[in-house]
């Protein structure tokens, strides 16, 4: 009965990278096999050796010394100066960028992109993104009745974008004559699913071909999906100086950030020049704060007013320590994987650095390679060309465990 009142979006909606129902697939599994060592690298966190979220010192002390009447009431619906301070800190914005940035909280890193697709995507707007991508981006868009592009990435690991790279893709796309609009959602660096962080060079590629568009009278809105940003070497600057002649948006989530992932709390960040823009943005999203998102977590909103009220130079050191070490665990996770996938024959994207790996096997199909690991106890998130395996979360008796099964199948 109850299909019958499905909306014309929800007909469509199925979770693109099934993460929901592996999950249900791990715990059966194990339920079966109670005693056999497992490798699952579907989740995007990172885990220590001790399987552990890495939370900064510092910021357990904020959490010890929260104040329970205060974190039970509900949280803010808008920015607070400490608020806006503590994303710019935690990103380590530079201050002269800062005065043409408007902030704004949200559910997590996920719903601020929620959040610009529902204001900010209509169909007169033709939206790009490249390929492969993370699955719930699919999500996003069905949920508004629209479908993006993609911008293929070649399947190799000496991959880069040059000049024309992304030019040649779009123009023959733009036939269209109601298409004003392009949109560009970029998520870097230290992309999901490949762990690709684009160079300078690549970078000003980028926004060289996106100038194009611009000169050809199109309006452009650039998207960055950044949560992976400390996971990088990339300078978060370098995205104001390249693209500073355009309006963007980028995000921030704490549960990547600070390993706080239950906190679910994040921004949707808009950088203009235009002050009549800035104004729309913070009108939209205050509508969308109660009719899309509800409250911030409140402990989580707490923790980053904090940090932009109280945090100095002392504390910086310490969480550049804390994520310049996360990213040479990284850094040893990846040389280990990668002598598997080349000892074994698997091929992958090009991976830079981050959480995430993208392969694939030239004698067996993604559906194929995926139900066989599946059945031997590994567990990956299947896309259309390849599997995405998070290396953040195996730590190195996963890694020994998963070449253990892999030569048994290989």
């Amino acid at each position: 009965m109850l299909e019958k009142f499905l909306s014309y979006n929800s007909i469509v909606k199925e979770s693109s990278d099934k993460i929901t129902s592996i999950s249900y697939d791990v715990a059966c599994y194990k339920e079966k096999n109670p005693y056999e060592k497992i490798v699952n690298g579907t989740i995007g966190v990172f885990l220590d050796e001790d399987k552990k979220p890495s939370i900064p010192e510092s910021i357990r002390n904020i959490y010890k010394n929260l104040d329970l009447d205060t974190i039970a009431l509900y949280g803010f619906l808008f920015p607070t100066e400490n608020f806006q301070n503590g994303v710019f800190y935690l990103n380590n914005i530079d201050k002269r960028y800062q005065d043409n940035i408007s902030v704004f909280p949200t559910t997590g890193g996920l719903n601020a992109l929620a959040s610009f697709v529902h204001n900010f995507v209509n169909d007169q707007s033709l939206v790009f993104i490249f390929n492969p991508y993370w699955g719930p981006y699919e999500n996003l868009f069905f949920e508004i009745g629209l479908k993006f592009n993609t911008i293929e990435m070649k399947s190799s690991s000496s991959f880069k974008i040059d000049k024309n790279y992304i030019f040649n893709q779009i123009n023959d796309k733009l036939n269209d004559k109601k298409i004003k609009n392009l949109i560009f959602l970029i998520n870097f660096p230290a992309h999901n699913p490949t762990g690709t962080t684009f160079s300078d060079e690549e970078l000003l590629s980028i926004q060289n071909d996106i100038s194009k568009f611009k000169s050809y009278g199109y309006e452009i809105l650039l998207v960055f999906d950044l949560v992976y940003l400390h996971f990088s070497f990339f300078d978060i600057n370098k995205i104001f100086e390249i693209f500073k002649d355009f309006s963007f948006f980028f995000n921030f989530s704490l549960s990547k950030t600070l390993s706080l992932y239950g906190f679910r709390t994040g921004a949707l960040c808009y950088y203009s020049k235009d002050v009549r823009d800035k104004e729309l943005f913070q009108t939209k999203l205050s509508f969308s704060a109660r009719a899309l998102t509800g409250s911030i977590n409140h402990s989580g909103y707490k923790i980053v007013e904090t940090i932009g009220k109280e945090f100095g130079l002392d504390e910086k050191r310490e969480l550049i320590d804390h994520w310049n070490t996360i990213q040479q665990v990284m850094k040893k996770r990846w040389e280990r994987v990668k002598n598997i996938l080349d000892k074994y024959g698997f091929q992958y994207y090009r991976h830079d650095e981050g959480f995430f790996v993208s392969f694939f096997h030239k004698d067996s199909n993604v559906e194929k390679l995926f139900t066989v690991f599946k059945e031997n106890g590994l567990f990956f998130i299947p896309q259309k060309d390849s599997i995405r395996m998070a290396i953040s979360s195996m730590n190195i008796e996963d890694i020994e465990m998963l070449e253990k099964k892999i030569a048994k199948l290989f």
